[in-house]
């Protein structure tokens, strides 16, 4: 057995971004526990308790606040026992939002969790002016020296593919350009933008299909989007499984992400298909904005404005299409410029390397010194 313990949470390997992080413990020589394992240990001091999305309690009733409460009592317990707590940084908010309540919930725990934290962990530059929005001036001042910043890791060598040919099998022409959505569709991913601009696509009688893939857990909220889909979506309203997902962006010219950035501030499916060099439409979130500006179709709109999202949407979708129509060896060439950056910069040996770094960092020692970059991006 090895001989350092890691808590990681959540610790399933479900998720292929905590996948990596677990394996990148791991390699780093630490046995990686789970959290309800590390809360019957006594001897906690100084071991270290990595925390994912661990600010955002569901706050659906009737059981809301005992999930909360919970939660903040698991989270005193480990600041009172002195665990060495490793805190990522991952949304603007939790994408499950509903009320006023739940948002100060949210931001009460992220303060709590940054104050007490040995490092807080940012996937973006763009994850500091957020903190400074969300804790205040002297809530950020007392932090900043605890800020590292790893970049999200490459999802290279995580899938495979199963050769699976989607356009056959959805029925859709070879010779088509295919804008494409994949993965588990919620409210944030702002499909009934990508319907939006789908019918625009139409009404201009341009060869453009919309391929919408992935489940989704609210069936009233999935019906409402087929019904008004025009005759170039395609949707496939089910669960892709893992061997599935490289078939389904090969079927794909350009992924499409039309994110709420209410809450969005990093993007796994942005990032997945940066991995594999596929063209990116989305707005300009902190993830995006660590990619090479010049290859990714990026817009910006205002929150909460969805005429502003539209037309922002629109021509971005545009511009990505006539550069296809225009120069296809260009347009396939931002998407392996991309993917060498991510190659070069995310790679499951650098986040292992940075990450390495943090656990093994003792408290007081200034190895990761103040808002330093363990990315190793240049």
């Amino acid at each position: 057995m090895q001989e350092k313990i890691a808590v990681l949470q959540p610790v399933d390997t479900i998720n292929p971004y905590s996948r990596i992080i677990r394996e990148s413990m791991q390699a780093s020589g630490y046995e990686v526990i789970s959290l309800a394992d590390y809360m019957d240990i006594h001897d906690v001091a100084d071991i270290p308790v990595v925390l994912n999305w661990y600010e955002e309690v569901n706050w659906t009733f009737p059981k809301a606040f005992a999930r909360f409460l919970k939660r903040y009592c698991e989270i005193r317990k480990m600041i009172l026992s002195g665990a060495r707590l490793v805190v990522f940084i991952h949304n603007v908010e939790p994408h499950v939002c509903p009320s006023a309540m739940c948002y100060r919930v949210f931001l009460y725990l992220r303060r709590l969790l940054c104050a007490n934290a040995e490092y807080v962990v940012v996937l973006c530059d763009e994850t500091k002016a957020l903190l400074k929005k969300q804790l205040g001036a002297k809530g950020y001042c007392d932090i900043e020296g605890k800020i590292v910043k790893i970049l999200h890791p490459s999802y290279k060598g995580y899938y495979e593919n199963s050769a699976l040919n989607i356009r056959e099998k959805l029925g859709i022409r070879r010779d088509s350009f295919v804008f494409a959505s994949l993965g588990a569709i919620g409210r944030y991913k702002n499909i009934e933008l990508t319907i939006q601009i789908a019918r625009q696509f139409e009404q201009m009688d341009l060869d453009v299909v919309f391929l919408v893939a992935g489940g989704c857990k609210d069936a009233n909220y999935l019906a409402s989007l087929q019904k008004e889909c025009p005759s170039n979506v395609v949707f496939s309203a089910e669960f892709v499984p893992d061997d599935e997902i490289l078939s389904y962006m090969d079927a794909a010219d350009c992924m499409l992400y039309p994110l709420d950035i209410q809450s969005s501030l990093n993007s796994g499916s942005c990032m997945l298909a940066a991995s594999y060099g596929k063209n990116i439409v989305c707005p300009l979130i902190g993830t995006v904005k660590e990619l090479p500006q010049d290859d990714v179709f990026s817009y910006e709109y205002r929150p909460g404005d969805n005429d502003s999202h539209s037309q922002a949407l629109m021509s971005a979708c545009l511009r990505a299409f006539e550069e296809w129509n225009n120069d296809k060896n260009g347009f396939y060439y931002h998407g392996q410029s991309i993917e060498s950056y991510v190659d070069r910069c995310c790679s499951f040996e650098s986040t292992t390397r940075a990450l390495g770094r943090v656990l093994a960092n003792n408290r007081g020692n200034t190895v990761a010194s103040k808002d330093k970059d363990l990315s190793e991006n240049g």
